[in-house]
């Protein structure tokens, strides 16, 4: 922040605060004296230092209609950008026309990449590291409407392109330890932003209520609701966990968010017996394909579009198998479909059983089918061939053992060394 001066006549001219970026500055004025004083202060400022100042690109916006402004070589316009948000005299209007452009690039960016073939766990990723990265910024220093919040989430169609079942939203936005796909909560994210600027600044809320008490008075009904809401979860965060202003973070603020709008998994809500907390926690191991742990999260939760799905939701007019004939189940997929589907099972148990030695004979399905793992050493090895498993048998369209162990040998080949050796217990797995 720089102060400019200027001494006249032994009376100081002073002129308001200027905020410089780059090759940008910035003037904020309180009083209608103010834009002639500036732009006196700048042409001496000019002459003195052989600098001449472009006044057909310096603008002048006045805010609030507080008495006539005099007449300055500023182009007076109605709406100027600065720090690539666009400002208006109307609050109302700054918030739409900035969060309407927003969502208009975020569409644009999202229909860019719509021919591209990534699965649902690396479409995540996308749009939580560079869809979603457009709105941070903006969050920060304007409130994000409820409808515009919507608008955002409805992304959902470039996440769920070629599904028939899906997983719920709510379920996408928990962490992958909770299930979840660990989608980032636009509005609760834009809400921690806003709430950690406003409390850092003036270590307390007035800002905010200030706001909501003024758009209020502008009767934006739907505004009004949002930050009145904003205003009440602020003032509970503070209260409940009582940290330091100066302490507060981002993460802080948007996990309290997320808290208060936390679900169950559907498919955890049903079967209540199963080891969740365990099952979850293999979506979070590294070194397995994200395509394989896709399927296999999948599997799980229920989606995955078999015949006797489709005829169950009328899309197909009967449930059996076009391969085979009979009625088409995750079960039938993965053990069954032919006699090449059976050979590539009966090796799968073979060498499961080498790896955890259990004598039930119910072990294997429960590895495959529930990501139930025994207790042993080699777990790791049991998950990563349980999973390229699911992957092979459910994607790829013609089956046969050698293509499946040949598969699993090429991703073997990519994996780090360290990785290999874990996976030892597979004596199938060679560095050729």
């Amino acid at each position: 922040m720089l102060t400019f001066s200027l001494c006249n006549n032994r009376q100081l001219v002073s002129i308001p605060p200027v905020y410089a970026y780059a090759d940008d500055a910035i003037i904020l004025c309180k009083e209608t004296t103010d834009p002639p004083r500036i732009q006196k202060v700048l042409q001496v400022f000019g002459n003195v230092s052989n600098s001449v100042i472009n006044f057909t690109k310096s603008t002048f916006m006045a805010i609030t209609p507080r008495g006539q402004t005099k007449t300055t070589r500023f182009t007076n316009v109605n709406e100027m950008k600065v720090l690539g948000i666009l400002f208006t005299p109307n609050i109302m209007d700054v918030i739409e026309i900035n969060w309407k452009d927003i969502v208009k690039k975020i569409r644009f960016g999202i229909q860019r990449h719509l021919s591209r073939n990534l699965n649902v766990i690396k479409k995540v990723w996308h749009i939580n590291t560079f869809i979603l990265s457009k709105i941070w910024y903006f969050a920060q220093v304007l409130p994000i409407p409820e409808q515009t919040a919507q608008q955002i989430e409805k992304i959902g169609f470039y996440l769920w392109k070629g599904f028939v079942f899906r997983i719920a939203r709510p379920q996408c936005k928990l962490s992958i330890k909770e299930g979840g796909l660990q989608l980032i909560n636009v509005k609760s994210k834009c809400d921690a932003l806003f709430i950690k600027y406003i409390v850092r600044a003036d270590h307390s809320i007035d800002t905010l209520v200030f706001l909501s008490n003024y758009v209020s008075s502008l009767h934006a009904s739907s505004m009004t609701r949002s930050l009145k809401k904003l205003t009440a979860d602020a003032n509970k965060f503070l209260e409940d966990t009582n940290i330091a202003p100066e302490q507060i973070t981002t993460k802080l603020i948007y996990s309290y968010l997320q808290d208060q709008v936390r679900c169950l998994p559907n498919v955890q809500s049903k079967f209540h017996n199963k080891n969740w907390k365990k099952i979850w926690s293999y979506f979070k191991i590294p070194h397995i394909p994200s395509n394989w742990k896709w399927e296999s999260y999948a599997l799980i939760n229920g989606i995955i579009m078999t015949e006797e799905r489709k005829y169950m939701h009328h899309i197909v007019p009967n449930p059996q198998c076009n391969k085979c004939g009979t009625i088409d189940t995750i079960s039938h997929r993965l053990t069954r479909c032919s006699d090449l589907s059976r050979g590539i099972w009966l090796w799968l148990q073979q060498k499961l059983n080498n790896a955890h030695k259990a004598t039930n004979p119910n072990t294997n399905l429960r590895i495959v089918f529930d990501l139930d793992l025994p207790q042993t050493p080699h777990y790791f090895s049991i998950l990563w061939l349980a999973m390229g498993f699911i992957y092979y048998m459910l994607q790829m369209q013609t089956k046969s053992l050698p293509d499946f162990i040949k598969e699993l040998g090429r991703v073997y080949l990519q994996t780090d060394v360290h990785v290999r050796k874990k996976l030892q217990i597979l004596d199938f797995l060679t560095e050729e």
